[in-house]
């Protein structure tokens, strides 16, 4: 019998892993965004600024609390394994709650600066205020998700017998004592599956007709010269694929989510799928805009350049005064 508790240990080394290459990442951007963004990115930093710190928070939270999601036929139990254990289940709950409401206002955060794009193309200026105003509403649906569980009544005592009774096989005291949904049929927590829904299948359907629409735009842009469209298109093509990713990263695990929920399935993997894959983008995106991001990706060769330059002078310093000591 395979061992209900096989893949945390590889989880948990990856997500230590996850928590600290992410991080790193994330504050780089946050340096070349507030050192290195030209004039021509004044309006769009906003946009970068507001993804970059809602993944920051999204892998805290991630870490925080380190969940398994183990559907049951009438509750789904949240199984943490991360620091949030020290504080109680009430603690992990809620940092599960932040954790996927900023997982939802990441994937918003990147189809806003796909719309602030596809505006710029087809207006003659926007405004700071409508910028602030797009991501005010942007941020909305994340709000009313986080509000919605602590609607509900909290019965963590029901979701854990429920959880022992229907999953007899599995080991679960390393996880004790662990939270969850008591009542998966209560409007609260339909409304929170909807509004998950939409965001996992709707957003990067809606980015990606927008993303080709912008592309179009610039093509036939007869207000820019060939290397504006250049860089337009190299940004353009990075929020592309920053919309594919939510596609590879959100919509296999929550299908697969939804159908063990439905069917009532124990899918070892894809419980600790839900939360590594729907984290990625945030490890991911960085590295999306360090390389579409044309002045990111100059300082970033420019700095290592540097480097190398530096680390060679050195080293012909080196061999010079051990040549001469020689003589």
């Amino acid at each position: 019998m395979i061992s209900s508790n096989i893949y945390v240990p590889y989880f948990q080394v990856y997500l230590l892993t996850y928590t600290i290459i992410g991080s790193i990442f994330q504050f780089f951007l946050l340096f070349l965004i507030t050192k290195k963004s030209p004039a021509t990115l004044d309006h769009l930093k906003y946009f970068l600024y507001n993804t970059s710190f809602i993944q920051i928070l999204m892998i805290f939270f991630a870490f925080f609390v380190q969940q398994r999601v183990l559907p049951n036929s009438t509750s789904v139990a949240v199984l943490p394994m991360g620091p949030c254990k020290y504080f109680g289940p009430e603690y992990c709950f809620i940092g599960y709650h932040f954790y996927t409401a900023f997982a939802e206002a990441a994937a918003l955060g990147i189809s806003c600066t796909v719309l602030f794009r596809y505006l710029v193309l087809i207006r003659d200026s926007i405004s700071e205020t409508q910028i602030f105003s797009m991501i005010g509403i942007s941020h909305i649906g994340p709000l009313i998700l986080l509000i919605i569980p602590f609607t509900a009544k909290w019965d963590f005592e029901k979701v854990r017998n429920l959880t022992y009774n229907e999953h007899p096989t599995y080991d679960l005291s390393i996880y004790e004592s662990f939270p969850g949904f008591a009542d998966i049929t209560n409007i609260q927590f339909v409304s929170a599956t909807g509004i998950l829904a939409i965001g996992v299948y709707g957003i990067p359907t809606c980015c990606f007709l927008l993303t080709r629409r912008v592309l179009t735009l610039i093509k036939y842009h007869q207000n820019m010269s060939e290397k504006t469209k250049k860089q337009a298109r190299t940004l353009i093509n990075g929020l592309t694929f920053q919309t594919i990713l939510p596609v590879l990263a959100y919509i296999p695990s929550f299908t697969c989510y939804l159908i063990t929920q439905t069917y009532n399935i124990e899918i070892l993997l894809s419980e600790h799928l839900i939360l590594i894959s729907a984290s990625s983008p945030s490890l991911l995106d960085p590295l999306i805009s360090f390389y579409f991001i044309v002045p990111y990706r100059s300082a970033i060769i420019q700095i290592f350049s540097r480097g190398t330059k530096s680390a060679a002078r050195k080293s012909t310093v080196i061999s010079v005064s051990v040549s001469t000591s020689a003589v």
